[in-house]
């Protein structure tokens, strides 16, 4: 509530907008003082027995596994696609805000700008990036094939990899390499620079939210990133981040790597997006 540009006053401002359909602003007031009716509020109330969240007990159920440690129920929880529940609706809402975000920069982009968006009609792997002439311009399958897995045998194998991982661990990394998707790529061929972006969405209810997702991302696409760069030292390659959170008001921020440099915008529909136009 301290944080500048998100605290009391967004807040009030926010809240006291008749612009705003009132279910919006009171449900926003129910997460601010958390006392969203979850399982987790209810059980300290002494109204439930448990704070497991119910979602993912149900979802448990349906694929006939243990419904044991569930997770608590939380306003956080049944928002995020940690919620086995709710996650397909969750990633879907994420998706359609990035969709619409892409399109936007997209429709922003200058006449004269030599930057191309290829991911415009939908998300691709690499492996179906690599078919196309404009990347093969930057390098060769083959020679990526090569460096990722230098790169991809340094990240952990998650619980749900395992299975694949030892049916076969020689290709394994290679192709988890082939198989993983940026959100949106463009590409600046006169000035062989490509952009990697990627969309994250969070709650700011915990302070180092923006440090947790950021790393999440880095995380996330360290493998390609550092794989073009051994592939093609001759071109640049720059991840952008997207963040978006609501809890104070609607807000976006994006941090433009490897520059320091952070940028707010307030609205998507006045922002410029000058750091990639």
């Amino acid at each position: 509530m301290l944080r500048e540009d998100a605290g009391r006053f967004m807040l009030r401002k926010y809240l006291s907008d008749k612009k705003i359909p009132w279910q919006r602003r009171r449900r926003l007031g129910i997460a601010v003082t958390v006392n969203t009716p979850t399982a987790s509020f209810l059980t300290k109330m002494g109204k439930m027995q448990s704070a497991g969240c119910w979602l993912c007990k149900i979802a448990r159920e349906a694929r006939g596994e243990s419904t044991d440690g569930l997770a608590d129920e939380t306003h956080g929880h049944i928002n995020s696609a940690g919620c086995e529940g709710m996650a397909t609706t969750v990633t879907a809402a994420s998706h359609s805000i990035w969709r619409h975000l892409y399109d936007s920069i997209h429709a922003a982009q200058k006449p004269k700008s030599k930057l191309r968006f290829v991911t415009l009609d939908k998300e691709s792997n690499m492996s179906t990036l690599w078919r196309r002439k404009e990347f093969l311009r930057i390098c060769s399958k083959e020679e990526l094939t090569e460096k990722a897995p230098d790169i991809e045998v340094t990240i952990p194998v998650k619980k749900s990899q395992e299975t694949r991982y030892n049916l076969d661990p020689g290709s394994f990394f290679v192709n988890r390499f082939w198989g993983r998707q940026p959100d949106g790529v463009t590409i600046n061929e006169p000035l062989k620079i490509v952009y990697i972006l990627e969309f994250k969405r969070s709650t700011d209810r915990d302070e180092g939210f923006l440090e947790v997702k950021d790393a999440e991302a880095n995380e996330q696409h360290k493998s390609i990133i550092g794989a073009l760069k051994a592939a093609a030292p001759e071109w640049e390659f720059e991840h952008i981040k997207f963040l978006w959170w609501v809890t104070a008001d609607r807000w976006l921020r994006a941090t433009c790597t490897p520059s320091s440099k952070s940028l707010i915008y307030k609205k998507v529909k006045k922002t410029s997006f000058s750091p990639i136009m």
